[in-house]
């Protein structure tokens, strides 16, 4: 095993009722990884989630973390969990949530790492508000307190912003980077807040029906997601017909509702002008970057073959000439 893996899974399975929620799944998280694990609801995300901290038996496969299997006392001490929910006795107020755990883990004299966890997720630990009277940003902020109760080595954490504001995002998108870099903490997170997983993540494990279609890391990412100048037309059939033989743009997309993208380097203002004389209408024409929500769509829109592929472009009606 390579000591950098934090996890390591191999031809990790889940069946129910025989058919595969998750199916031979080879995933490495890195030391010092904040892991982005991205799908589609339904994907299999929080069933690998559950495999991956004990709460839920592979049908085939193994789960090493930190080198060693995951059944063992001492590597299960190493990690906090989030999944789904946090299990909280809904008639205690945070800190009693907190210091009942504490005592479940055996922490000697907690009452310091409470404060300052409860202080860190942005919860008052004078609040004596019952948990069940808690809003859904209240219980995720309460459990990834809780998770990290004992100062893990690894965070598993299954949609930890849900719920939260954009100012409960950005603090606790912080405290995951302070925890990762300060701490050297290694955090395994899913969400589907693709735009504030991007600005964490370095590396990221991509979901599709149950199958890890690709590990890439953040830099990677960067050098794929092509830059493309955007143009909307009157006319996009003819428009694009036009730039090829004017211009000699040879890499573009023709989409639905007038859509170019140009991934050839062409100067906007001659595009333009072509097109005016000839008297097609410019709707909007900007540089764009692709991003990692679109990424992602496009690789899920992907078919396993290059055939697929092109029949999945000709169902949604764009044309690609590269």
């Amino acid at each position: 095993m390579n000591n950098d893996s934090i996890i390591l899974t191999s031809n990790l399975t889940k069946l129910y009722a025989g058919k595969p929620a998750v199916s031979s799944l080879h995933m490495h998280v890195k030391k010092g990884d904040i892991y982005g694990f991205i799908g589609r609801n339904g994907s299999g995300k929080s069933t690998t989630l559950k495999m991956l901290c004990g709460l839920a038996a592979p049908s085939e496969g193994t789960v090493q973390l930190f080198g060693k299997p995951l059944h063992l006392e001492s590597v299960r001490r190493r990690i906090g969990v989030l999944i789904e929910s946090a299990g909280l006795e809904p008639d205690c107020s945070a800190y009693e949530n907190m210091y009942l755990k504490a005592l479940f883990m055996g922490i000697p004299e907690p009452e310091p790492e409470i404060l300052r966890l409860l202080a860190s997720v942005g919860l008052n630990p004078q609040d004596k508000k019952a948990a069940k009277k808690f809003s859904m940003g209240m219980k995720q902020r309460l459990g990834i307190a809780m998770a990290l109760l004992g100062g893990p080595d690894l965070l598993i954490l299954d949609e930890p912003i849900n719920g939260l504001d954009p100012e409960g995002m950005n603090q606790i998108r912080q405290l995951l980077i302070d925890l990762n870099q300060k701490k050297g903490i290694t955090i395994l997170v899913s969400s589907h807040i693709l735009g504030e997983l991007s600005k964490m993540a370095t590396r990221y494990g991509i979901l599709k029906d149950g199958c890890l279609i690709r590990e890439i890391s953040a830099q990677e990412l960067a050098s794929q997601c092509r830059d493309y100048l955007y143009l909307k037309t009157s006319d996009s059939k003819t428009a694009a017909v036009l730039l090829e033989q004017r211009l000699g743009i040879r890499s573009y997309e023709v989409h639905p509702e007038g859509e170019i993208r140009i991934f050839s380097s062409v100067d906007s203002s001659a595009v333009t002008s072509v097109l005016s004389e000839a008297g097609i209408a410019v709707y909007a024409i900007y540089p764009h970057q692709q991003d990692l929500e679109e990424y992602f769509l496009s690789l899920m829109g992907r078919e396993t073959s290059e055939t697929g592929t092109e029949n999945s472009r000709a169902r949604k009606g764009g044309r690609r000439h590269a």
